[in-house]
């Protein structure tokens, strides 16, 4: 059984005397975080069955009353990398059942980083990994920044420890997703070529790229006369008016 695939419990019983009407069948299943409560069905031929859709990793435990009575366990694998479950609306946007946001053309995305921002993330992935020795550890997606069971942090974790620390640098409105137009901004003006710039965002063309973040800043204004300047007195014949 696999996190974000159907489970489904088949139990014995005798045939009810209608089935074409809702029968006695209740069922709760639970895990360490949370409680379901299931309505089962008759599938014909004395078989009745339970389906249940696990968002999370892990044992889960059930009871079945009514017309069935049984009581047992079963365990869920995390998911295999790239399936994120169910996709539900969130306000105008779409949010996968992990809360792991789309992203916008739905491809998987490979960003090169520069070298100490790389040796911070692996300094702080083995750091959590010291804390975190458990049974339950699984982390299939190889993730840098976990729970305590190894799966991805929840979005409102991450945005309101985001928020703290924009409040105590004095940007109390600065927006998580400006972190993003940042780095184009900020790779813009040191000079990275537009189709490097639109590969790390995902954009689909570089001219969206341009679109989006090719205003000309004050600083980019004063490099391209620097660069100017330092073409002229590379000059061998010095330039006079």
């Amino acid at each position: 059984m696999t996190q974000y695939d159907m489970v489904e419990l088949r139990f014995k019983a005798e045939a009810p005397e209608a089935s074409h009407v809702r029968i006695p069948m209740n069922a709760v299943i639970r895990n360490e975080k949370s409680v379901w409560q299931l309505d089962g069905f008759y599938a014909g031929n004395r078989c009745y069955k339970l389906r249940f859709l696990p968002e999370q990793s892990g044992i889960y435990y059930y009871s079945v009353h009514g017309c069935v009575e049984a009581e047992g366990s079963f365990y869920v694998s995390a998911a295999k990398p790239g399936d994120h479950g169910l996709v539900r609306t969130q306000g105008t946007r779409f949010l996968f059942a992990d809360a792991l946001v789309p992203t916008k053309n739905s491809r998987s995305r490979i960003v090169t980083v520069a070298d100490s921002v790389m040796k911070v993330l692996q300094k702080v992935k083995q750091e959590h990994k010291k804390e975190i020795a458990d049974l339950a550890w699984s982390s299939p997606w190889n993730l840098v920044f976990t729970n305590e069971f190894g799966q991805h942090l929840c979005h409102f974790t991450v945005y309101h420890r985001f928020k703290n620390v924009v409040r105590g640098i004095g940007l109390e409105e600065a927006r998580f997703h400006d972190l993003r137009h940042s780095y184009a901004v900020v790779s813009i003006e040191s000079c990275d070529d537009i189709k490097t710039v639109q590969s790390n965002l995902g954009h689909a063309t570089a001219s969206f790229t341009l679109d989006v973040y090719g205003h000309v800043s004050q600083k980019m204004r004063q490099q391209s006369a620097d660069r100017m300047e330092q073409f002229i007195q590379g000059l061998p014949v010095p330039v006079s008016i």
